[in-house]
């Protein structure tokens, strides 16, 4: 075996660690990737001069005749010549369902989410087509999204290799285009190995090995849309100091590196220490405690600030102001900013910004509560409208207007309205640049990072007593009263969907359960649903943000995925009203490893065993969930283990 094999074996080797550690957040594995490729020879030569380049297309869509009883077999991937890959269809798209009200269709996806097929680069057109029962083909249209792709690789003329397949069937409304390299593999077997080249760059950025990270990102194509974040990151990365960054993506952007600015309150006051347990669970796991520091509300003002995007905040001299701690460009994923602020651990004291060109418009004095993630209800109530009280503190009188998300739930402002009082709010678009002489802008209460990497309970920290009392003034005005109702939350559609979930509904309503929708409700009709309820089951999501107004004592039944067992927010919002939080966990349909990226894993659909289900409701009605007389919850479940598992 030369010495170029055993370079090429171990690159691929530690690439697939690195990939693999990506789905699984396995620490491990890094550190595996890591070794394994330390102990390769890497010289200033191409580290992959051997490869074959091919793109890897990966489609995802829906199959299937709107108002026609005619099943589909399989979808096809053509080119002109011959069929490239296929797939058959089991996924849910409970969207294509309701557009057309065929319930046929709520199944139509493709399985397992993606049809994939490889290509040289040079080889023309795909062509994607679903073959009916009785062998006739019937042409799937690529969306506009899909056919805006930069070098989108589908074609919407007619195929010469199957020309009759002219009725329409469904639409590919996803692509996502991967270069990797094809090696040959070390020994004698002589398999082909695949690398990543994308996962390789980040990898040798991790191991300092820059240079040679630069040489395989001048190999890629421009960026996708979808990659822009992997991508831009690692531009940013590698960027030569006093160099022009060079754009990951061709657009009209502005690419600019400014300096982190931290905002502090002044000295003297004393940090809060929250105390979080993660939650109870069935079946049970150890729980765990830890104590979580969040700063006392503060207000600071800038001079001269703008706004951008919605929420992004630059002081007078074009810093970017870090007001949420939890939103640190270092950490690997940030909602509501992943397309547009991009930083890495190698730089921790810049940022790498993509603003768009946008109208702009002055405002003299104003506070902000504007938030990244507004348009979810969760994050809007939770992390954002409560700041309204810090600001409340400074400007009693309500003098100073309040800058909000134009893209708030119509429930969320509903809540707003009730804190603000008089105050004047004004609605901010994510297509405008505000330019504000004199902003206030509040601390954050709540400390919630998005990133997989950091255990569940390390963010769910929260400043009690402002919650608290924001939680005081939703229950009077909504004139709030305890009650004995048990409620099953329904939740429609989207990630983390239940597979059984019509299934456990049946079960919970013979329990004397009333399935509820909370998005259709009024905010004061939530809180007062919450409030009157004695037992709350449902799935987690981000219904469950209204567990802040369960009554004392109320018992609380939250399904969720096994990997989400010690997710701890929701707990800990009940936890505050005092209420008795338990998840009832069971298996996805998917295993980690199958996934490009961990958070894929988090957010795939589930299953809850029905008798495991059962039994937790008949403990609730009984007046507990993890205690009582006879059998202890614990014993009892260890001994149900092996019958309960689906």
């Amino acid at each position: 075996m030369s010495s170029a094999d055993l370079t090429t074996s171990a690159l691929g080797l530690a690439v697939g660690n690195y990939k693999t550690f990506l789905a699984t957040g396995r620490p491990q594995l890094l550190r595996d990737a890591i070794e394994t490729l330390a102990s390769t020879d890497l010289t200033s030569d191409d580290v992959v001069s051997s490869e074959y380049l091919v793109n890897r297309v990966s489609l995802t869509g829906w199959a299937g005749i709107p108002g026609q009883a005619i099943d589909i077999r399989r979808v096809v991937a053509c080119s002109a010549t011959h069929i490239l890959g296929q797939t058959s269809l089991d996924r849910r798209r409970p969207d294509v369902a309701k557009h057309f009200a065929d319930s046929r269709l709520s199944r139509s996806g493709f399985r397992d989410g993606d049809l994939v097929v490889e290509q040289a680069l040079d080889a023309g057109p795909i062509w994607v087509a679903a073959e009916t029962a009785d062998h006739r083909f019937a042409r799937l249209l690529p969306t506009d999204s899909v056919t805006g792709y930069t070098d989108c690789p589908l074609s919407n003329e007619p195929n010469p290799l199957l020309p009759e397949a002219e009725l329409f069937a469904g639409h590919v409304d996803g692509i996502e285009v991967e270069r990797i390299a094809k090696v040959a593999g070390a020994g004698e077997s002589e398999e082909i190995e695949e690398i990543d080249l994308v996962a390789l760059a980040e990898l040798l950025v991790i191991t300092n090995s820059v240079p040679a990270a630069r040489r395989i990102l001048s190999r890629l194509p421009t960026s996708p849309e979808w990659d822009i974040q992997r991508r831009a990151t690692l531009a940013f990365a590698t960027a030569l100091g006093g160099k022009e960054l060079e754009r990951p993506i061709d657009d009209n952007a502005d690419w600019v590196v400014v300096p982190i600015r931290g905002i502090q309150p002044k000295g003297g006051v004393p940090r809060y220490v929250d105390s979080v347990w993660t939650p109870r669970s069935i079946p049970p796991r150890p729980r765990q405690r830890r104590s979580i520091t969040i700063e006392q509300p503060f207000v600071t003002t800038l001079e001269r600030a703008e706004i951008r995007l919605g929420s992004i905040i630059l002081d007078h001299d074009g810093a970017f102001v870090l007001d949420e701690p939890a939103a640190n460009p270092a950490f690997d994923f940030v909602a509501g900013r992943w397309q547009h602020v991009f930083g890495t651990p190698t730089r921790l004291r810049e940022v790498l910004l993509r603003l768009p060109p946008a109208p702009s418009r002055e405002i003299g004095e104003a506070a902000s509560i504007l938030g990244r993630c507004s348009s979810n209800y969760f994050h809007s109530l939770i992390e954002y409208i409560p700041r309204i009280l810090a600001i409340e503190r400074m400007d009693p009188d309500c003098n100073l207007p309040a800058l909000v998300n134009a893209d708030l739930p119509p429930a969320s402002l509903e809540a707003l309205t009730i804190l603000s009082g008089k105050r004047e709010l004004v609605p901010v678009t994510a297509d405008e640049v505000i330019h504000v002489e004199r902003l206030h802008v509040p601390s954050f209460h709540t400390y919630h990072p998005d990133t997989p990497t950091l255990p569940w309970i390390a963010g769910a920290g929260v400043h009690r007593p402002t919650l608290l009392e924001a939680r005081r003034r939703w229950l009077a005005a909504a004139g709030a009263e305890p009650g004995d109702r048990r409620v099953l939350l329904l939740r429609e559609g989207g990630a983390r969907g239940l597979i059984n979930a019509e299934r456990l509904a049946q079960i919970a309503s013979r329990r004397g359960f009333e399935p509820v929708d909370p998005g259709k409700l009024s905010f004061v009709e939530q809180v007062r649903l919450v409030h009157g309820s004695a037992i709350i089951s449902g799935v987690g999501g981000a219904g469950m943000t209204n567990l802040l107004f369960c009554r004392p004592g109320a018992k609380v039944l939250s399904l969720v995925s096994e990997q989400l067992a010690d997710f701890t927010m929701q707990a800990h919002l009940a936890d505050l009203a005092g209420a008795e939080f338990t998840h009832v966990t069971g298996p996805s349909g998917s295993k980690a490893s199958s996934t490009t990226h961990h958070r894929d894993h988090l957010h795939s659909d589930f299953y809850v065993n029905q008798f495991r289900y059962r039994l937790a409701l008949r403990k609730a009605c009984a007046g507990s969930i993890s205690g009582g007389t006879g059998h202890k919850w614990p014993d009892l479940m260890r001994q149900l283990s092996n019958h309960l598992r689906p």
